[in-house]
């Protein structure tokens, strides 16, 4: 796992690119403490810095061709790589074991029809001298990072925000659209970044990039998926299979493997399924917190003491904001707001100390239908049919019973997501994403923006052919898991130099969970009924029997002390005063009284104020256009 970084610039002073260079490997230094290399042609030049997990002493990058016409960086690992290797006997001499040179040589002999033979996570920069050509590619699922700024002189690439920012010295804007998505969902669209004309590759797409012509992302992997038409019984047990497979590739490094365990079904499961291909007892590790209610580690003890397995804990006692603000400054780079990003870098933090390479049990929700909004929005397709009157009145009795209750006691929290999703059904149907703030909230809450009516990016796929919770499952997978929860997991991971690696992302086991029937997925009493067919002797029942629990830190309590208060005091030194201040007022003084819960919009709210107080002064920005997005 690693950081790269790439110039092109047929007007730049090499002087210059070469230092830019070496300024964003600086800055990735996390991502690549075991080394970094560069490499120079005339007008581009390609950095890159390593964390070393297959075949340590060599596969050194950037990787150059024996003919010096082909350059490679690349951030990933290909897990089939052996096998590949072995196809192209007789085709290519190799002078490595390691992953990197199969990779260039299938894209030397095979072109971008090579990406689909490979399965792992990946994102990378290819580089023809030749032609002057780059090739940049990303991952189906896009665990990896890469952000690009082109024009058709010049071409900037690199893993992170503030990498790029060290290589490109022209202005960076805010993107109103982007704004508007932020305060939506929490996150920035596919493709999109907080800054206009800063992009991203979406996941399982590539850009052929050629001085004076005008690229285009081009998708090489789609979700085509025909009806499974087996039992349920032979569907499970395809689960088990290729499940079993995904791991055992996961396992395969030159470095020793741990898995992080938050005693809930997806990482337990990937835990337990590590532990029994492996002779020696798994590292796992865990995060939990003072808080009962949030603290999971009882729930990860039992799995624990179940598989006999090396279990580390870690107890994250009191909120510190220094590590979100570095976590914003050094590797993000733009507003991000999910909270659990904490945790997850406090248990990366432990598990470095441990490991190179760690398991978790990412994607499990969206292919197996784990979040609670799906079985909300199923419960309510009626809603949307019924009069306007009974509507309002259905509303009107909900909010009743909410208000004069905390929504501590789970009952009063899922009449709240109820609530929520009641106003993402008037506002967005089809599904496009869990909403944190609905359009009539936005209006209020934004000074500057009018309309926001063209304020969301339109999903690229059609989404209708599937049925309603079918939709949501993969419109979650093409939006929320590449911009929420790998960008979360890659950018808490990589700081403290740890790889992450997610056995269900496995692309036939994606394709097969897309195939299965949507009454399959959804049960009424329970989530993921497939993977508790599948897999219910593997697990003790306690673990299938607790309720679903995102992993987050206890926010709620925070903002009643200490993050409450710099939440206002950053709100009234806010400059650009994009933000009503009344609006954000009365939502933290209902959360403090117990009247309301707003802890994910008081959170998104403080992010953005954290972000804004930091970076906003030395952008120049398009922050007071209205009616615009």
């Amino acid at each position: 796992m690693c950081g790269i970084a790439f110039i092109y610039n047929d007007s730049g002073n090499a002087a210059e690119c070469s230092h830019r260079i070496s300024e964003a490997l600086k800055k990735m230094q996390h991502r690549g403490p075991d080394g970094s290399g560069t490499f120079q042609y005339q007008n581009a030049f390609l950095g890159h810095v390593r964390l070393s997990i297959i075949d340590l002493d060599l596969s050194i990058q950037p990787f150059i061709s024996n003919d010096e016409r082909y350059a490679l960086i690349f951030n990933g690992e290909i897990y089939n790589y052996k096998a590949l290797r072995n196809s192209f006997e007789g085709r290519w001499a190799f002078r490595t074991g390691g992953d990197t040179e199969v990779l260039l040589a299938g894209l030397i002999l095979e072109g971008t029809h090579f990406l689909n033979k490979m399965e792992g996570m990946w994102a990378f920069c290819y580089w023809d001298n030749h032609t002057e050509t780059a090739l940049l590619c990303r991952d189906r699922s896009g665990k990896k990072p890469l952000f690009f700024r082109q024009n058709q002189k010049k071409l900037t690439c690199a893993s992170e925000l503030p990498a790029l920012r060290q290589l490109d010295a022209d202005s960076w804007q805010v993107s109103p659209e982007s704004q508007v998505n932020y305060f939506k969902y929490g996150y920035c669209s596919p493709g999109k970044t907080f800054y206009q004309e800063i992009q991203e590759i979406k996941p399982g797409h590539y850009l052929y990039w050629k001085k004076n012509a005008v690229p285009q992302q081009e998708r090489y992997w789609s979700i085509e998926t025909q009806r499974f038409t087996g039992s349920k019984v032979e569907a499970a047990e395809k689960i088990r299979e290729l499940f079993k497979s995904s791991v055992k590739k996961r396992l395969v490094s030159d470095v020793e493997v741990g898995t992080f365990l938050s005693g809930g079904i997806d990482s337990s499961l990937v835990t337990a399924q590590a532990s029994k291909l492996t002779t020696d007892p798994i590292k796992a590790f865990t995060i939990g917190y003072d808080d009962q209610v949030s603290d999971e580690r009882p729930f990860a003890k039992v799995i624990a003491e179940n598989l006999n397995i090396d279990h580390q804990t870690y107890c994250l006692k009191q909120w510190n904001p220094n590590i979100l603000e570095k976590l914003l400054n050094s590797s993000i780079g733009q507003p991000f707001a999910d909270s659990s990003i904490l945790p997850s870098y406090e248990v990366s933090k432990m598990a470095a100390k441990y490991v190179k390479v760690a398991l978790s049990g990412d994607g499990s929700d969206e292919l197996f239908c784990g979040y609670t909004r799906y079985k909300v929005r199923a419960i309510l397709k009626w809603y949307l049919h019924a009069p306007n009157f009974f509507r309002k009145k259905f509303k009107l009795l909900l909010s009743r019973s909410v208000s004069d209750h905390f929504q501590r006691k789970r009952f009063y929290s899922f009449i709240y997501r109820i609530l929520n999703v009641i106003e993402c059904l008037e506002d967005e149907t089809p599904y496009k994403g869990g909403r944190v703030f609905s359009n009539q909230k936005i209006l209020s809450l934004l000074n500057t923006y009018q309309s926001i009516q063209n304020g969301v990016s339109k999903n690229e796929e059609v989404l209708q052919s599937f049925d309603e919770v079918a939709s949501m499952m993969k419109s979650d997978f093409l939006n929320y898991l590449p911009q929420d929860i790998h960008q979360k997991v890659d950018r808490a991971s990589m700081f403290c130099s740890l790889e992450i690696r997610a056995p269900f992302l496995d692309s036939e086991l994606i394709q097969h969970a897309f195939s299965l029937p949507e009454s399959w997925h959804y049960g009424n009493t329970q989530n993921k009924p497939m993977l508790r067919l599948a897999f219910k002797n593997l697990l003790p029942q306690v673990i299938w029997n607790r309720k679903k629990q995102g992993f987050v830190p206890p926010v709620q309590e925070w903002l009643m002390g200490d993050l409450g208060g710099e939440l206002r005091a950053l709100l009234y030194s806010d400059r650009e005063s994009l933000l009503n201040r009344g609006v954000v007022d009365q939502m933290l003084n209902d959360h403090k009284a117990g009247v309301l819960n707003h802890t994910y919009r008081l959170w998104l709210v403080y992010v953005y104020l954290l972000w804004n107080n930091k970076h906003l002064s030395s952008f120049s920005t398009s922050l007071n256009v209205a009616n615009k997005v």
